[in-house]
């Protein structure tokens, strides 16, 4: 059985206005890209030996990313 052995935590912020909350898919990416390489530092290990991963996020926000180009879809907009 695996064990955990570093975790990390980014927020990212979000943009608001009357009735709607918008994410950047951009600040999304780049807190889980400095979030990993935290996490890869503190356990003192590359990437390439890391068996299995967990991301959760609260907000349940999705994101459409197109592997070919790595860019992000646009942000969304969704009603609080």
């Amino acid at each position: 059985m695996g064990r955990s052995v570093a975790t990390d935590q980014r927020e990212f912020g979000r943009l608001a206005r009357l009735g709607w909350v918008e994410h950047d898919p951009e600040a999304i990416w780049e807190s889980q890209i400095a979030a990993a390489r935290s996490v890869l530092a503190r356990a003192d290990v590359e990437a390439r030996e890391v068996a299995a991963i967990g991301i959760t996020n609260q907000r349940e926000t999705a994101l459409v990313w197109e592997r070919a180009s790595e860019v992000g879809d646009k942000p969304r907009r969704y009603p609080l």
